[in-house]
């Protein structure tokens, strides 16, 4: 059985991060695995998955809509037994390019909302292309309702939920690193895009109650540098480290104080289960998609609204019975999260739609 993911790039971000633990987990079952990419980047992600055996094609086109990406993916797509596909505009181009191809496609669902899904005329271009997809794969329950309210009960029932998992040990067994100026830190690991929140953790740095305590980002992305400012604005710059993309975020979990995951919205939260796995008290915004994930284990604030998240923050580290506690459910909770029973379940429906596939030859 021969798999193709097709994502446009491995970029720093949570579903690229999955699959750089995903495909390694996935050849363990059995599954030959490469990875289409439209173009490289040649960073620690892609580096991770070469050095696990795992090919990686690139279609050596920058520009993520060039026309030019239709007849290649077309190519490739036809050689392979399934192509799985990953984010926009990914999500688009493939179904286009698999038009009239035997090949099934499968596509992973990683969020709960996009900008698309505010504009009410793009539904029905939407529907034609997820049309596309033999079956839809969400990241979380409220990922799955998300969409199938977006595209209708019809194509709502190709969708089936797999939810996320982690490498458990990886962050178990990283060593330690320490934080620019050895002071106790609070961690956020995010992508400085969109769909996460860093300013609400900035803001409610001045309202902690430790003024010891500093925050450290790892995370690259278009909205860092406005991030930069706002720490100046809020005069906490010289409590804010800035790490830029880390390849030893592990190592950087394991040094923290404690997790933080501000988001606006979010379609699982990977890096909370990375948090929860090191046994890291986790304070998360109560967004659908992480805070299913969060709730009765770490601590929920009110997404955007930094006076509650310093509240929780405060709360945490003014009372150490209610840390422990809360650190030892999230580590007891990120068990439940592991990719090797991903890996297995995603094997289970590659095969399921082959069995019922025509005879290719």
């Amino acid at each position: 059985m021969r798999i193709l993911h097709i994502i446009s790039r491995l970029e720093t971000g949570g579903a690229q991060k999955l699959l750089s633990e995903l495909l390694p987990a996935l050849s363990d079952c059995g599954m030959k695995t490469d990875v289409l990419v439209f173009s490289r980047l040649d960073n620690h992600i892609e580096k991770a998955l070469a050095e696990a055996g795992i090919n990686i094609i690139s279609l050596d086109i920058a520009n993520l809509r060039s026309p030019a990406l239709i007849p290649k993916l077309r190519k490739y797509i036809a050689r392979y037994d399934l192509a799985h596909v990953h984010l926009f505009p990914a999500l688009y181009e493939c179904a286009l390019a698999a038009c009239g191809l035997k090949t099934p496609l499968v596509y992973t669902e990683h969020s709960t909302s996009n900008r698309r899904r505010d504009k009410k005329y793009m539904r029905p271009a939407e529907k034609m292309v997820y049309s596309a997809y033999r079956k839809i794969v969400a990241i979380s329950p409220q990922t799955e309702k998300a969409l199938a309210d977006w595209i209708g009960p019809s194509l709502g029932r190709r969708i089936i939920t797999i939810e996320n998992g982690i490498n458990l040990e990886k962050i178990r067994d990283a060593g330690s690193a320490s934080f620019p100026d050895g002071k106790p830190t609070i961690l956020m690991v995010s992508r400085f895009n969109e769909s996460k929140d860093q300013k609400t953790l900035i803001r409610a740095l001045p309202l902690i109650n430790d003024k010891s305590i500093r925050v450290a980002f790892a995370g690259d992305g278009p909205n860092l540098e406005e991030c930069r400012r706002e720490a100046v604005r809020r005069s906490v710059a010289d409590r804010v480290s800035f790490l830029g993309n880390r390849t030893d975020v592990p190592q950087l979990i394991n040094g923290a104080l404690l997790g933080v995951q501000s988001s606006n919205w979010e379609g699982f939260g990977l890096t909370a289960v990375e948090l929860m796995a090191a046994g890291k008290p986790v304070v998360a915004s109560d967004v659908d998609g992480l805070k299913q994930v969060v709730d009765g284990y770490g601590l929920l604030f009110k997404a955007g609204k930094h006076e509650d998240l310093a509240r929780q923050i405060n709360r945490l580290l003014s009372n150490e019975k209610l840390f422990a506690e809360v650190a030892e459910k999230c580590y007891r909770r990120a068990d439940m999260f592991s990719i090797d029973k991903m890996a297995e379940r995603y094997a289970l429906l590659y095969s399921e739609i082959l069995e019922k596939q025509p005879d290719r030859s």
